[in-house]
């Protein structure tokens, strides 16, 4: 066996002849003659409580384990980001860097400061107790306004990682008694901030950044519904909790997460059981860890044949352009 869930599926599955061996013993001990019941604790040995399944299959579960480690899980949970609930609580607030495609602000009542908030369409108050999006600019990128309606874009090209967590890190500190967890986008480029990487290849923004939250005692969540799901970011290197993908299901996302926050949301009724989903999911996501060998040539002639035609033209604009290749945006 090479995971624990499956020595309990065992044990579950052997459940019978266990309890019987049990009873057998207490009766050649005389404790079954006793008056008062023995309590051989097969509810909680056996996981029988309400949130010992994920909803998920052993096919899937192996995946993730096999991807993340045996202290990982996966679920489907309803889009909306109303299972942050139950990780961030209501009515305080989880910072965030401000970066681009910031979708994950759909799940925050609002921004502070409140200026970000108008400037992102998307975070709207959804209730009084909702949970406020503390964001902190990058520092060593620029904020200015672009196209025809002058909206503001995040330029993260020279955003730097070591200054930017200290920034973050007292931001956090100012709000330590409302905060209550970080979140940002699960990027590796370096057009969104993340392209300096340490010597195991993470982005040393999101490693910083899993390191305040852990030296806070504060999940940390990544945003990756616009990447590919376990294809490259490691959990474990960037030090978060749960990672977010898009899921084959319309309704749900895809949940990759510690085990113990998987259980929590089991518990609280966020996990949506799906077999369907998950069969399409697996079929699209392939062998475990193997999506870099297989696709290792396509992704690298795809990556040359633009570098070359960039470097045909001309153009002041495309001269100026960093490109690079990423397997999680693949």
């Amino acid at each position: 066996m090479r995971y624990r869930f499956e020595l309990y599926d065992q044990l579950k599955q052997q459940k019978d002849h266990i309890l019987a061996e049990a009873r057998a013993a207490g009766r050649e001990l005389g404790l079954l003659e006793q008056q008062a019941p023995v309590n051989l604790g097969a509810g909680r040995l056996f996981g029988e409580q309400v949130g010992a399944e994920t909803g998920f299959s052993t096919s899937m579960r192996r995946y993730v384990k096999s991807s993340c480690g045996d202290g990982y899980n996966g679920a489907f949970v309803p889009t909306g980001g109303g299972w942050l609930r139950s990780l961030l609580g209501t009515g305080g607030r989880c910072l965030v860097p401000y970066e681009k495609d910031m979708r994950y602000l759909e799940w925050m009542g609002s921004a502070f400061p409140p200026h970000i908030a108008a400037a992102r369409p998307w975070a709207t108050l959804v209730s009084d107790d909702a949970l406020q999006a503390l964001v902190v600019p990058l520092r060593g990128a620029r904020y200015e306004c672009h196209g025809l309606h002058g909206q503001p874009v995040p330029l993260l090209l020279s955003t730097e990682p070591v200054a930017s967590c200290e920034a973050m890190a007292e931001k956090a500190a100012d709000h330590a008694g409302t905060l209550t967890g970080f979140l940002s986008l699960a990027a590796d480029t370096v057009g969104y901030g993340y392209g300096l990487k340490n010597e195991a290849g993470a982005p040393l923004l999101a490693v910083y950044l899993g390191e305040l939250a852990r030296d806070m005692q504060l999940p940390y969540i990544l945003d990756n519904r616009q990447g590919w799901p376990l294809a490259s970011l490691d959990l474990a290197q960037l030090g978060a909790q749960a990672m977010v993908h898009s899921s084959p299901l319309a309704g749900t996302d895809f949940l990759v997460a510690q085990e113990d926050i998987i259980y929590v949301l089991q518990e609280d009724g966020h996990v949506v059981k799906h077999p369907e989903a998950e069969t399409l999911l697996l079929a699209h996501l392939g062998a475990p860890r193997s999506f870099a060998e297989q696709h290792q040539e396509a992704l690298d002639d795809v990556y040359e044949l633009i570098v070359k035609e960039a470097r045909s033209l001309s153009s002041w604009l495309v001269q100026r352009l960093r490109l690079t290749k990423s397997w999680n945006f693949f």
